[in-house]
């Protein structure tokens, strides 16, 4: 697993002049948090568990696997929220988690974001596993949302 240029890494460099400039972010409210939410929803999808002695795993849920161990890797820590919560339900607690880092919380949500604008149209074309998806908004969309939601909220 590479190195990932996150948000937080990408604002460290800039306060040093090293790198363009950068959105501000001092708080994001919990409604915003919230509405991060609902957008996952519709553009990825909640993690669905493992059906017994089927043998595979949703799509879905390794998408969601992905992101948390990628931001948890980034972070330095083994879970974003408690051990015993899927890797969704993680991914949720730590972006509704009052004591979250902002840049943190960003991190989390560009991660998640590339995924809807990359990865998720690359299954959507793939016939095989278009299926394994419930995804009821477009990618396109989506970032368009979640960039009206950040301006509703500044």
């Amino acid at each position: 697993m590479g190195i990932n240029d996150l948000y937080s890494k990408r604002k460290k460099f800039a306060e040093r002049g090293n790198q363009p400039d950068v959105y501000q972010y001092t708080d994001l409210p919990v409604e915003f948090r919230r509405q991060v939410i609902h957008i996952w929803i519709s553009a990825i999808g909640p993690y669905r568990e493992p059906q017994p002695f089927i043998g595979t795993v949703p799509l879905v849920s390794c998408l969601w696997k992905t992101i948390h161990d990628l931001i948890a890797r980034e972070l330095g820590r083994f879970n974003l929220g408690s051990e015993f919560q899927n890797p969704f339900e993680q991914c949720k607690s730590f972006l509704l988690d009052k004591d979250t880092l902002v840049d943190h919380l960003l991190d989390l949500i560009e991660v998640t974001f590339c995924q809807i604008d990359k990865v998720i149209p690359q299954i959507l074309q793939d016939y095989q596993y278009s299926g394994e998806l419930n995804v009821s908004q477009l990618s396109e969309d989506t970032i368009s949302e979640l960039n009206h939601r950040f301006r509703e909220h500044e």
